[in-house]
């Protein structure tokens, strides 16, 4: 009974009860590549949707939105490396536990934990670990960051012929095979 009571307080408390949205504006994801072995750039998703209900969260990035700063790369991993017209979109959800909202009572409150997420990419699903830190800014908004880079393979998702491809239009020698990845999500209350 005792155990109950508490389940129901903490799902009940005005910060987990609460379902959060995504606001993509104040939100960034980034990822890095490394071309011949010395030159290493950092690459964005513009579009991101999500939200938090209850203690799912559920992040979408609009593959077509990768941004690399030249134009024509952009419209190569689009077709070439993401192909948009199939995979328009990846997915990355996530199970939270109800106790890590305790420490986020006061603005400014933060709490860092490891999590397992399932990113589906390219039409390939794999759980992923990620150390994050989650900090409420305001009583109707908080922060999700990552506190150290998530490397991800792109062989484990079916990417290898669209990295290939792509090495293959730059005359490149080689575009790393560990994509470094780091995330600031913004959330507000609905």
């Amino acid at each position: 009974m005792k155990k109950l009571l508490i389940l129901m307080l903490l799902t009940t408390s005005p910060l987990f009860a609460a379902d959060w949205t995504l606001s993509s504006k104040d939100s960034t994801f980034n990822f890095m590549s490394t071309k011949n072995a010395a030159v290493t750039e950092v690459h964005t998703f513009l579009n991101l949707s999500g939200e938090i209900n209850g203690n799912k969260g559920k992040l979408n990035i609009d593959l077509a939105s990768v941004e690399t700063q030249i134009p024509i790369r952009n419209d190569r991993m689009k077709e070439h490396l993401f192909d948009i017209k199939q995979f328009p979109q990846a997915t990355v959800e996530i199970s939270l536990e109800p106790k890590i909202f305790d420490s986020l009572q006061k603005v400014g409150s933060m709490t860092d934990l490891p999590v397992k997420a399932s990113l589906d990419l390219h039409g390939m699903k794999k759980e992923i670990s990620a150390k994050l830190r989650i900090i409420k800014l305001a009583d109707s908004k908080l922060i999700a960051s990552t506190l150290e880079p998530i490397i991800l393979i792109p062989g484990d998702f079916g990417l290898e012929p669209g990295v290939k491809k792509l090495m293959e239009i730059a005359k490149l020698n080689s575009i790393s095979s560990a994509v470094p990845v780091t995330f600031s999500l913004v959330f507000e209350k609905k």
